[in-house]
């Protein structure tokens, strides 16, 4: 369970803390940023994005820009907190601020996959790796395992994820995840950009061993990512039920019956009985039996089996044949 704090401290060292804190409260495996430096990642020339009311891109990221010397208190207080630190990077003077960090893991966020200067000049971050997978095509996604397999890197975890900000549900391929796994080998997630938590939980469902989720104070904040994040409150209820999905999916066959089925098994399943009082001596015909609940006598597997056998007790209607009864 990834917290994706991303830019939802809004360039507040402060919100930053809170938010580290609150993620492990509520559960969080680990915590991951964006590291950048606007004037570095994004041209003067980009225009805004549509998610994000900004008159151009450089100018809302450098809004959204962390202090340099912050993120290694960031890191300590993570240690502390027991949860894994990661980011991604977007530039090569963010690179010279991980380098300090001892990072956990490294998140490549979907518009990185083919930044391969960047990429190759990180693998000495972590042996950890995770993929966001939006927006890419099968041959991207081919070519970059191949090409970090030729460079003798491990293997990273993909993750499915959509390019859209929020994300609906039609616009969302939980089949992809079943699809990476086995068509790479690797461990696959999800990297959710939809709001609730209805989708994540369905990925857990659909084979995801990764969930990332953005997590915010209040998603009625003005940044661009607080609306499809998800508040303290929610992610708290999406970490639990995620548990409870994880522990229902751990059988994978039905080996034996577990002991909580058996008074159900018994009281559920039904036993031949007699259709009628009968004495000593009859001989069973299949107008003397009937099937009805409880299922502690013979089964009605055997139900064949006790036409012509002979009783050896007088039995009344409704009783409970068992094999002792019968010559």
């Amino acid at each position: 369970m990834i917290a994706e704090i991303g830019i939802n401290h809004d360039g507040d060292v402060d919100q930053a803390y809170t938010l580290l804190e609150k993620a492990a409260e509520c559960g969080a495996d680990a915590v991951k940023w964006q590291l950048f430096d606007a004037g570095e990642m994004v041209s003067d020339r980009a225009p805004g994005i549509s998610h994000a009311d900004s008159q151009g891109m450089r100018e809302l990221f450098r809004s959204l820009q962390l202090p340099t010397d912050c993120w290694q208190g960031l890191r300590r207080r993570a240690r502390e907190l027991g949860v894994w630190f990661g980011c991604s990077l977007f530039d090569f003077k963010a690179l010279g601020w991980a380098e300090k960090l001892e990072l956990d893991f490294l998140k490549i966020a979907s518009g990185e996959l083919t930044n391969r200067p960047l990429l190759q000049a990180s693998f000495s971050l972590s042996d950890t790796w995770i993929v966001s997978t939006g927006a890419s095509t099968a041959a991207e996604i081919a070519s970059l395992l191949e090409w970090l397999q030729a460079l003798d890197r491990p293997q990273p975890i993909l993750l499915e994820c959509t390019s859209a900000y929020p994300a609906g549900a039609h616009q969302i391929h939980l089949g992809n995840i079943a699809w990476l796994r086995d068509t790479f080998a690797v461990l696959a997630g999800f990297s959710d950009h939809s709001r609730g938590m209805h989708i994540p939980l369905a990925a857990v469902a659909a084979g995801a061993r990764v969930i990332e989720k953005h997590f915010t104070l209040d998603c009625s904040l003005k940044g661009p990512d607080h609306n499809l994040s998800m508040d303290p409150e929610g992610f708290s209820r999406m970490v639990s039920s995620i548990r409870e999905v994880e522990v229902a999916m751990s059988v994978t066959r039905k080996q034996s019956v577990p002991v909580w089925e058996m008074e159900s098994r018994q009281k559920g399943r039904k036993s031949v009985v007699s259709s009628r009082g009968l004495s000593a001596g009859t001989q069973l015909q299949l107008s003397d039996l009937n099937m009805k609940r409880p299922g502690s006598g013979i089964s009605p597997l055997s139900f064949h089996e006790l036409v012509g056998r002979v009783l050896r007790v007088d039995v009344e209607k409704d009783q409970l044949l068992n094999w002792d009864m019968l010559v």
